[in-house]
């Protein structure tokens, strides 16, 4: 009776597929808290001229001109930066939802403080169960790093996307130079992504 009950137990543990999903540009909006410290910032600088979050279209912030690489490297490793940080429109109440369909994990790049900020961020913002994984930009260049076999990855940067070894990959957000060389399936929004990976589930994962 007890091998019975044994058996059982194990075959109703459900096995959710697993998604990973980048921080910035797809679960927070890094561009407009980057924007607004440097907006703060330079105020009263000769030359400054207020930046739009809409007006950035590089990946290193070069139209903030007032500012070098340097200083937005800093802000990346600053509480700061992190209270300034807000989810993507819709991003909060929708991700709570995929929770109980996916298993899911929070995948970035960063230096050392930046990544130990992202974790704590998650924490207090999100779910202390979310997996958060932390790629070091000192070791690695994308994140292949990651094992995601059968699984599904939505980042905003095609690079990253390109070489993953992820089964299902979706581009998320506005066209940018960095995403809009690869042909994915591109989610603008968070509403647009929660029906793509609902249908996903639906049709793929659950006949398996």
């Amino acid at each position: 009776m007890n091998g019975s009950r044994m058996n059982w137990e194990r075959s109703d543990i459900i096995v959710k597929p697993k998604l990973f999903l980048d921080f910035d540009g797809v679960i927070v909006d890094t561009i407009t808290a980057i924007v607004d410290l440097y907006n703060e910032d330079f105020l009263k600088y000769s030359g400054f001229k207020k930046v739009l979050p809409s007006e950035i279209n590089s990946w290193s912030f070069e139209e903030c001109k007032c500012a070098s690489s340097e200083i937005f490297d800093f802000y990346f490793n600053t509480p700061r930066f992190f209270n300034h940080l807000k989810f993507m429109e819709n991003a909060e109440s929708l991700l709570w939802l995929l929770m109980y369909d996916f298993d899911v994990y929070v995948v970035s790049h960063g230096h050392t403080p930046n990544l130990n900020l992202k974790s704590e961020w998650i924490y207090n913002h999100i779910s202390k169960d979310i997996k958060f994984i932390g790629v070091d930009l000192d070791k690695h260049k994308d994140k292949s790093c990651v094992d995601m076999t059968d699984g599904i990855f939505i980042d905003d940067c095609a690079n990253n996307l390109k070489t993953s070894n992820a089964t299902y990959k979706f581009v998320f957000g506005e066209e940018y130079p960095w995403n809009k060389e690869y042909g994915y399936i591109r989610c603008i929004s968070w509403i647009d992504l929660y029906k793509e990976l609902i249908y996903l589930n639906s049709m793929v994962y659950q006949k398996e």
